[in-house]
């Protein structure tokens, strides 16, 4: 269970199944459970996981922060999809933590450390479409964008 590994160093879950079996509804399944901006107790409540003594622990306590990676790739087919992630997520980091002021250089890592220090909050990373990158955008693809 995901719960249990939580903050360990068996933090990183990767969920493999095959194309159409539903990864993208588990990893939404899990923003939903985890958000606090959220309450989804009632989708749950029926649920063998509301039983579970870490029911009540993790529901609805942190700050989830989702990446669809297939966006990005669509959207940016060359090496800036880094760059382009990193600043789009800064700015919706500083929308959520406004009175956290973003200092020069900051990279996204150092933005979420100078947050977590001042709220003691705990982020929840859930990456869907994790492989986008890869499958999508090879060094032939690369190559072409150089060349326009």
């Amino acid at each position: 269970m995901v719960n249990d590994t939580l903050f360990s160093e068996w933090r990183f879950s990767c969920v493999t199944r095959c194309r159409r079996f539903g990864k993208s509804m588990a990893a939404k399944m899990l923003c939903a459970y985890y958000d606090h901006s959220c309450n989804s107790r009632s989708l749950f409540a029926d649920l063998e996981i509301a039983n579970r003594p870490s029911f009540e622990e993790h529901l609805n306590k942190y700050p989830v922060i989702f990446l669809d990676i297939s966006d990005f790739v669509t959207r940016f087919k060359d090496d800036t999809i880094i760059e382009h992630l990193d600043e789009e997520l800064r700015a919706d980091i500083h929308e959520a933590y406004p009175d956290i002021p973003q200092q020069e250089g900051d990279d996204l890592m150092a933005l979420l450390i100078r947050i977590a220090a001042a709220t003691g909050e705990r982020f929840i990373f859930i990456i869907d479409e994790w492989d986008a990158i890869c499958r999508e955008i090879t060094p032939h693809t690369l190559v072409e964008e150089q060349e326009r």
